[in-house]
């Protein structure tokens, strides 16, 4: 994924690139770290080419939705090409990238990738900037959106009989969730996988701050439905009522709304940087009651560094070449 991002911005012309580096400079700061970006997208990558192979078997149409798909590029580190594809880029490029591998034969019928997709973003920028990174041969497959999501969603219009796979990945902020009532328009009489991340913490906060009991329950059921506040859900008294908010009252919530959307197989992937927890990746499957998923989830616990973070940004620095591994060093002077 990160040769793949360096390829694509070397592919840029020089106004481009300009373009491009000027954007991360102002939205992206050079000096955070977010290395913990690398353990989203390594779930999310994983899951497309298992998600292709199985969904060929039985669909005749695959299809890729990403709500809030960014510039296509993620920013890890400080230094200036410390970056990786981004969701949207991973699904567009990295199916190709894994059937043309040579150890990877079973992979092979993925080739081609996702019949069509769809790449939504509220900031117009982010979309010319993921423009610039579509090559000519992906165009006529690809379908971008300058606009709320909110808006967007309930609108796209795809033939039941496809798969889909929807990636959500919000910014922190309240404003920027997707709603219960678009993602519950948008899926009537359609099969999707989803891929969510939730930011428990900021979600948590964001409702803790609001003393209008009204306003509370309108936001709370904004995230998670009508009816949400009188609903059984565990945690509906606790999210429903002013005052702090728990961190694991918002992620039963979610819990609670993808079930009351038929969704039957729900996992949480933790997402940790240096202090703990910093947000959650939920995977909710409607048919997951097959061998697949569980393969999948034990693969991500044991080949995503799910536990250490130093341990994950010392991947990445060696990947990166800006330190040497443990052979180098203990080979050092010889």
């Amino acid at each position: 994924m990160h040769q793949k991002a360096l390829e694509l911005l070397d592919s840029l012309n020089d106004a481009d690139r300009r373009t491009v580096s000027a954007f991360f400079e102002k939205y992206y700061p050079t000096k955070r770290e977010h290395y913990w970006s690398i353990t989203k997208l390594f779930c999310h990558a994983m899951y497309v080419p298992m998600f292709l192979q199985i969904g060929k078997k039985y669909f005749p149409k695959l299809i890729y939705v990403d709500t809030h798909s960014g510039p296509g590029l993620a920013k890890i580190g400080a230094g200036e090409d410390e970056i990786v594809l981004g969701s949207p880029l991973i699904a567009l490029y990295w199916p190709n990238i894994v059937a043309s591998q040579e150890d990877l034969p079973q992979f092979r019928n993925i080739i081609n990738g996702f019949d069509e997709l769809y790449f939504i973003d509220i900031n117009p920028r982010n979309i010319d900037i993921l423009e610039r990174f579509i090559d000519d041969a992906n165009l006529g497959k690809v379908h971008t959106y300058k606009s709320d999501v909110n808006k967007v969603l309930p609108h796209i219009d795809l033939d039941e009989r496809t798969l889909i796979y929807m990636f959500i990945d919000p910014y922190g902020d309240l404003n920027s969730q997707l709603s219960y009532d678009a993602l519950n328009s948008f899926l009537r009489e359609k099969r999707a996988d989803i891929m969510m991340a939730v930011f428990t913490a900021n979600i948590a906060r964001g409702l803790s701050v609001i003393s209008d009991k009204y306003d509370l329950v309108e936001n709370v059921e904004k995230l998670f439905g009508k009816g949400f506040c009188n609903s059984s859900c565990l945690s509906a008294a606790n999210l429903c009522t002013v005052g702090t908010k728990k961190v694991n009252d918002v992620l039963e919530a979610y819990r609670c709304a993808l079930k009351s959307l038929g969704y039957h197989r729900i996992e949480t992937i933790p997402i940790r940087f240096e202090r703990g927890i910093l947000y959650y990746l939920i995977l909710a499957v409607r048919g997951g009651s097959g061998t697949w998923v569980d393969g999948y989830i034990r693969y991500i616990i044991e080949k995503a560094p799910l536990d250490k973070y130093d341990v994950l940004k010392r991947l990445w620095l060696h990947v990166y070449k800006k330190q040497r591994s443990l052979f180098e060093f203990l080979n050092l002077g010889k």
